[in-house]
């Protein structure tokens, strides 16, 4: 997953009119675009969800986090609409359980 594809998944799971500032003031519940947006990219970056992860599936998690960590770098120096909305959901998926021991 690249960039530009991220962006387009983000947008179209995120309606343009939610902002980082709505969701800090809980002007917005996003309960369903968090799920989905997660279940989307866990399934295309084919993330292995679970806790405790050893050998290949950690390793092959571990690549995916730094991928993000990376994507998430390119991000901050880019002008891109709501993006700190986007990176606050990345840093948030990169939270989850299966990516706990990935460092």
């Amino acid at each position: 997953m690249d960039k530009k594809e991220l962006i387009n998944i983000f947008n179209n799971h995120y309606p343009q009119d939610v902002t980082l500032e709505k969701i800090n003031s809980e002007e917005v519940d996003l309960g369903e675009y968090v799920d989905e947006f997660e279940d989307v990219l866990k399934s295309r970056l084919n993330v292995v969800d679970d806790f405790g992860l050893q050998g290949e599936d950690l390793e092959h998690n571990t690549k995916i986090f730094n991928k993000i960590k990376n994507l998430i770098k390119e991000i901050k120096l880019d002008e891109i609409e709501r993006k700190d909305l986007l990176i606050d959901r990345l840093e948030l998926f990169l939270q989850r359980d299966c990516f706990v021991d990935c460092k």
